[in-house]
């Protein structure tokens, strides 16, 4: 069994051959891009991986930032209540605190709310 195609006038037969021609410079492109499309799937999955590790290092490094800050917190009211306790003025204390001790704790109750 063969194709046939019966007998075409000259404007068909020019106007397969082109769309054959056209069938057959497409397919090394397809497989050019085929290939390009590969590369970028392999890319995405790689910066998809670098991103999760990213927000899991940012993650830890907020966590780290918020126990900082905590931290600084708690010194600073370890320090305001040692000069409250000790009634010694300090040069680094606002001048109002430095003559009356008991303005630390409006001082302090200030700076935690």
């Amino acid at each position: 069994m063969q194709w046939y195609e019966g007998p075409h006038n000259a404007f068909v037969q020019g106007l397969l051959v082109d769309l054959r021609d056209a069938v057959w410079n497409l397919k090394p492109e397809r497989a050019d891009l085929e290939h390009a499309l590969g590369d970028a799937v392999m890319q995405l999955n790689e910066q998809k991986k670098e991103a999760t590790t990213l927000k899991k290092e940012l993650a830890v490094h907020l966590c780290n930032n918020a126990r900082l800050k905590k931290l600084e917190r708690e010194r600073l009211v370890l320090f305001l209540l040692c000069v409250c306790v000790c009634h010694k003025p300090l040069y680094c204390l606002p001048h109002a605190l430095r003559r009356k001790p008991w303005r630390c704790i409006v001082y302090l109750s200030a700076i935690l709310c």
